[in-house]
């Protein structure tokens, strides 16, 4: 993951390079107090690699996302992409969302209400 995930609420004796993929999503409604989930703070941009160990289909990639202020739990990122390679140095864009691209709140079911503001902490849970 770059950067390194920063959000001290959500480190748990340094499980953060497996938290995303535990199959263990959080119950909770605000994850970034969550040890399960994994958080950045003060960053635009986190990327999140995950290595299958060979080539295999994949179907569908689902993660839970928050991002933004204590108070507003519903601001989430502008855009996300998801990348795949065959050989862990050339990637491919296999999907991406973007939450001004019409039809894409529909898509992917995400909820049309939100702070436009710039964001302070973003989170993760289960990929």
């Amino acid at each position: 993951m770059l950067p390194v995930p920063n959000f001290g609420r959500t480190k748990e004796e340094g499980t953060d390079g497996t938290d995303l993929t535990d199959g263990i999503v959080s119950d909770q409604l605000i994850i970034w107090s969550d040890p399960k989930a994994v958080c950045w703070h003060g960053t635009h941009i986190a990327q999140i690699k995950l290595d299958l160990g060979e080539i295999q289909p994949i179907e569908e990639v689902a993660i839970r996302l928050q991002g933004g202020l204590a108070h507003r739990p519903d601001v989430f990122p502008d855009h996300i992409e998801v990348l795949v390679s065959d050989d862990g140095e050339t990637f491919y864009l296999a999907d991406d969302f973007d939450f001004w691209r019409m039809g894409d709140r529909e898509q992917f079911g995400v909820l049309e209400e939100r702070e436009v503001h710039r964001r302070s902490t973003t989170c993760a849970s289960a990929i």
